[in-house]
């Protein structure tokens, strides 16, 4: 955890472009392998994703990534539906989307920074409030939490602590937004 926040809040794009690389690499091997592909090619074709929408800062790259995204997690249900299918490459983007979209929003902001670390960086807005609303779910959910959510898939969830948790990643964003002077809420 501290390598990544290390590479979070330093002002110089590449920690965070190489930590995104490796763990695609990671990530595009474990996908082929639970799909039953060639892992360490999945995982080097993951990872020269990311390089190739990271190596330069264009916030355009953002909306495309939720395309690639949804791409990818199509891939990955054909193929693991259709072990033969030629989709199953699309899953790939499904583990580099994510990461493009956090290395590019982290840079957008921040690029032109002359000190060694950045503070307000505008990528926190993708991490915290999750960390924020999972922890919510966690303690409304042991509290509170009386109407499962989906037994079937996951036993312990409730339909309070989900709630708690949109609640406390609402909050968490907002606040968070005011401290690190980005607009949550559009101005009218």
């Amino acid at each position: 955890m501290p390598i990544v926040l290390g590479a979070l809040f330093c002002a110089n794009p590449w920690p965070l472009t190489i930590l995104a690389v490796i763990v695609a690499y990671i990530g595009g091997r474990e996908v082929s392998g639970l799909l039953g592909q060639d892992s360490s090619a999945a995982g080097t074709a993951a990872a020269f994703i990311v390089l190739l929408f990271t190596w330069r800062v264009d916030p355009s790259f953002i909306p495309i990534s939720a395309g690639m995204f949804l791409f990818g997690l199509l891939g990955a249900w054909v193929g693991a539906k259709q072990k033969e299918s030629k989709m199953m490459s699309l899953a790939l983007f499904w583990v580099a989307a994510p990461l493009i979209a956090l290395v590019q929003l982290r840079n957008a902001g921040t690029l032109h920074s002359t000190e060694f670390f950045v503070w307000k960086v505008p990528a926190l807005l993708a991490i915290v409030p999750l960390w924020g609303g999972d922890t919510a779910a966690i303690f409304a959910g042991k509290a509170f939490g009386k109407h499962l959510l989906a037994p079937s898939i996951s036993p312990k969830k409730t339909w309070e602590g989900a709630i708690a948790n949109l609640l406390a990643c609402v909050l968490v964003a907002w606040g968070l937004g005011a401290l690190i002077d980005v607009a949550t809420v559009p101005s009218l």
